[in-house]
Order: structure tokens, then C-alpha cells, then sequence
């Protein structure tokens, strides 16, 4: 098990904190073996899914409403408003959450 500095247990609220230790704890004296290999090839894979799935959210709405998310907006609010233009003003609340979660399926569709 690395050190726990590389956890940063000092940025950890209090349970969290302890939580830990126990871990750090419990596993310091079983027979784990810490395979770092193994542990940033899951990371890097990780990322690479992440990054990925960003670039098709990015394309997405580059595509259907020439709005780069990453530059022209800063919430998902935002990229919403800008995304559906004018339509925005004329949709129910309700209907956002519908939108949102077709658009999300559409990006995890296309990073598969």
C-alpha cells in the first residue's frame, strides 16, 4: 500500500479521515499487495473513457447547434440555453430532464 500522503488524508473531512486510517490500517496488516501496474493502467483507461465521452458530448453540440460547450459556456445550464436557442423560453421544466438524459445516452452510445 503506498504512503498515506499520497491519499491526501488531511484534505479528508473528519469520518472520512478515520475511515480511511482503518482502511490504510486493515490493509497494512493483511496480506494486500498493491499492484501499481495494474492500478494506473485501470486509471489511464479511466480517463481515456472520460476524455472520449467528452469529445462526443463536445462534437454533439458542435454538430446540432454549433456551440463548442468547453468554450461558450460554463454549466450545463448554460450550453442548454445556448443549444436550444429560443426554444428555451418556450419549453416546460419538465421537459430538461427528459432532454438531458436522451442527450447523455446519446453520448455514452457514441463512445462504445
Amino acid at each position: 500500500i503506498p504512503d498515506a500522503r499520497y491519499y491526501l488524508p488531511e484534505q479528508m473531512k473528519p469520518e472520512e479521515h478515520e475511515r480511511f486510517m482503518d482502511w490504510l490500517e486493515e490493509m497494512s496488516h493483511s496480506n494486500f499487495a498493491f499492484n501499481f501496474k495494474q492500478k494506473i493502467i485501470k486509471y489511464c483507461r479511466n480517463d481515456i473513457d472520460i476524455l472520449r465521452a467528452c469529445m462526443a458530448f463536445r462534437k454533439i453540440f458542435l454538430v446540432r447547434g454549433d456551440v463548442c460547450p468547453f468554450v461558450e459556456c460554463m454549466t450545463i445550464a448554460s450550453k442548454f440555453r445556448n443549444f436550444l436557442g429560443d426554444m428555451t423560453d418556450e419549453l416546460e421544466p419538465y421537459i430538461i430532464g427528459p432532454i438531458l438524459s436522451t442527450l447523455l445516452s446519446l453520448i455514452i452510445k457514441g463512445t462504445k
